[in-house]
């Protein structure tokens, strides 16, 4: 795991100061403060006499590192933009103000999902969501001390050194194959009006599809599912509208998550039969759990998009050019990569309620993150407004501090 986190944050190491100068020293880090919130949540449920079940120490590592993952890599990220000439103090300060509204929203958004998974009377998912609620916060936590303290080390000594990694600080190299694949292919190709009719069509169409099953579905358990799915969605909707001051980013949020809900619903009651996914009291846990998981898929995107410039088919352009490929690489390996370890478990109900379920929401969340959401975003959205933050200078390494301006 150390090795992944390491690959992730992207280095060659030095081996004579492997343990400060490479990503091996953050990967460790990393898997330290997940094992540390994991531990910390697992001691306060202990002490307020809840007790520890084998299916919480088997999956909660691989849940809360699949979260968790995603503000390390924006926090780091947000640091390496910074020119280097800046102080350790200015460096911190203005990575915070360009992730941390980010990160305070995805990471409230998560707790608060995780939290209301707790409704559901069985012991088992009550101490399992209540401990995932913890852990995300503690993580959080941690990330914003701890784990900023860690890159403060690597980023002295490469100061020290004058040597910056190739891969890191403010290299000025070529975009990648995959940012040119999403600003010169793919997104003209999602830019075409044809495209956009039948991208809203067919995810419309299968939201509506997934209505009738899901009816069958409800059948067979009482609404605490629907009742757990509504409280998460509007607790997260006014989570969004604290945070961000804009009935846009929270409208856009809400509805893409309940599409994703409703999608992922309907392909249980379809699986029903083949992978057996009964609609019980894991798979209801794990529907509220998606809402926090699946959140972070869009978030990004919507932020990127409104506070841009331009026409919409500039923003959608740009904003699939730069977010859309840090979403594509956190759906399909910091979300993917962890949830596989699941695998090698060996249990049916992990196995089914667990790996299954979140690998398909991965899936939805994908397809709904990278496609229907920019389509959404470039006919729906309002106009840039001068006010808004420019995005272009956080890119160019200016110090310039982002901000949402109320777009309502």
């Amino acid at each position: 795991m150390i090795g992944y986190l390491s690959f992730t944050f992207g280095d060659i190491p030095d081996l004579p100061n492997i343990c400060i100068s490479s990503m091996v020293f953050l990967g460790f880090s990393g898997v330290v403060l997940v094992v540390l919130s994991i531990l910390g949540s697992i001691g306060l449920l202990s002490f307020l006499k809840f007790k520890s079940t084998s299916i919480l120490l088997k999956v909660m590592p691989s849940l809360v590192l699949a979260v968790g993952l995603d503000n390390m890599y924006l926090l780091f990220e947000a640091v390496k933009k910074v020119p280097l000439e800046s102080s350790l103090e200015e460096r911190i300060s203005d990575a915070l103000y360009r992730v941390g509204p980010l990160m305070l929203l995805a990471s409230f958004s998560q707790i608060i999902a995780f939290a209301i998974g707790a409704l559901i009377p069985k012991p088992t998912c009550l101490v399992f969501s209540l401990c995932a609620a913890l852990a995300v916060a503690l993580l959080f936590v941690l990330q914003g001390t701890a784990f900023i303290s860690s890159i403060v080390l690597v980023i002295d000594h490469w100061r020290a050194e004058d040597n910056p990694p190739s891969s890191g600080m403010n290299s000025n190299s070529e975009a990648g194959f995959l940012d040119l694949l999403m600003r010169e292919t793919y997104a003209p190709f999602l830019g075409r009006r044809m495209v956009k009719v039948i991208v809203i069509v067919l995810f419309l169409a299968f939201a509506l599809v997934s209505l009738i099953p899901i009816n069958l579905y409800l059948a067979d358990i009482w609404g605490t599912a629907l009742m757990n799915i509504v409280i998460a969605l509007g607790a997260i909707f006014i989570v969004s509208l604290i945070i961000t001051f804009s009935f846009w980013i929270s409208g856009f949020i809400f509805l893409v998550l309940l599409m994703i809900v409703i999608d992922l619903m309907g392909i249980m009651a379809i699986l029903k039969f083949g992978l057996k996914i009964s609609l019980n009291e894991f798979s209801t846990m794990n529907l509220t759990l998606s809402i926090g998981i699946a959140v972070q898929f869009c978030v990004h995107i919507v932020y990127s998009f409104l506070v841009r410039h331009g026409d919409k088919y500039q923003r959608m352009q740009e904003t699939l050019g730069t977010v859309g490929v840090s979403v594509f690489s956190e759906i399909t390996s910091m979300k993917m990569i962890p949830l596989l370890v699941l695998i090698f478990l060996r249990s049916e109900v992990i196995e089914i309620y667990f790996l299954g379920m979140y690998m398909v929401l991965v899936v939805v969340a994908l397809m709904h993150g990278l496609v229907f959401l920019p389509v959404l975003l470039s006919v729906f959205s309002p106009a840039a407004s001068a006010g808004t933050a420019a995005l272009e200078s956080s890119q160019s390494g200016s110090p310039t501090r982002l901000s949402i301006r109320k777009r309502c």
